[in-house]
């Protein structure tokens, strides 16, 4: 999320009037406030209050191609028909009057993009500093009963998964700016890659971070988990180390080193809902090691180029990832196992 197309609340209120959902009956709810979100990189997203005293969140989805749209429309239709099983609320399109999640945004230049619009899910964000191991075994458990319940979704391939990254790298080692660090990225890449083995595939969060997740007010219980549009199909391990990378490390001083007891938790809850393969116990030291790099590579594309002046965006610092892989390369694979569980039978259904 970010701010990169400028919309005006002349038309964010014509858009409004098209979706029964927000518009409500005659005459209409209005727009009452409009607030740009300057927190993450892809997308643009606004705050939308309306009269009514409702609040949604309204998406413009900058260069992504239309079919992938639709694919995660279709995965939002079918998680919130396996809500009971999931445990969780997850986000639904609104559809306007012409029974479309998506509205066309036309850009001086002859450039089209496509919004949609979500409903305010409830409860609240969990500070990261509030994160421990209670909440770690029930993002777990989510995402280990994600994996079970759809790992046969036929969802297209992760957007963000290895091909892509290498896609980046060239561009970033020929920029002033990052070519130190990308080059660094790119050199680890290609090792980890190299010894980088087949595992369970499926369906994939992609992107399962503390801010993309809503807690109860007492910030205790997992309520609702948004922000689906990385999801695609790759290693299950991959997803489970996207999200290790995402809730389990600090800063100690200068290092940033894995939180052992929240990291465990995380596996453990896991493994309550679906028990890891011998491969992937063998395997997630690398699907770390890969991650760690996928977002500093991500990272070091958003904020390392230089950008328009009027974007408006928090800056992520991509060395957070390049530390995570230094801890993780450091700990080495049977260190690791040891330190979330793994090394003997665990546990699991």
């Amino acid at each position: 999320m970010a701010v990169y197309t400028i919309l005006s609340p002349t038309f964010v209120q014509a858009m409004v009037s098209v979706y029964p959902e927000l518009n409500g009956p005659p005459p209409g709810h209005g727009v009452v406030e409009l607030e740009g979100i300057a927190q993450g990189s892809i997308n643009t997203t606004y705050r939308v209050r309306l009269s009514d005293d409702s609040v949604w969140f309204l998406r413009v989805n900058e260069g992504k191609p239309f079919e992938r749209l639709i694919r995660e429309r279709d995965l939002l239709h079918t998680l919130g028909a396996l809500h009971a099983q999931l445990g969780v609320v997850t986000p639904k399109m609104a559809v306007s009057v012409a029974g479309s999640a998506f509205f066309a945004v036309d850009i001086p230049g002859g450039d089209r993009r496509w919004a949609c619009i979500f409903p305010r899910l409830p409860g609240r964000e969990l500070g990261v500093f509030e994160v421990d191991a209670s909440h770690t075994v029930q993002i777990g458990a989510f995402l280990g009963r994600l994996h079970r319940l759809l790992r046969r979704f036929p969802g297209g391939p992760n957007p963000y998964g290895h091909r892509v990254v290498q896609g980046w790298l060239p561009a970033l080692v020929a920029h002033p700016t990052t070519s130190t660090t990308a080059l660094l990225l790119q050199r680890r890449l290609q090792s980890v890659l190299r010894r980088r083995r087949p595992l369970p595939r499926g369906l994939i969060h992609g992107d399962l971070f503390v801010d993309n997740t809503r807690w109860d007010v007492a910030g205790t219980t997992l309520r609702a988990v948004f922000d689906w549009e990385m999801a695609g199909r790759d290693h299950l391990a991959l997803d489970l180390a996207i999200t290790i990378c995402a809730w389990c490390f600090r800063r100690d001083g200068e290092a940033m080193v894995l939180r052992e007891d929240v990291a465990a938790a995380l596996v453990d809850g896991y493994q309550h809902e679906r028990r890891l393969e011998p491969s992937e116990r063998r395997g997630l030291h690398g699907e770390l090691l890969l991650a760690s790099l996928r977002f500093a590579a991500s990272r070091l594309r958003d904020f390392g180029l230089p950008r328009e002046a009027t974007v408006e965006r928090r800056f992520l610092d991509p060395a957070d990832y390049v530390d995570r892989f230094d801890h993780v390369a450091g700990l080495g694979e049977r260190r690791l196992r040891g330190m979330l569980g793994l090394s003997g039978a665990g546990r699991g259904t």
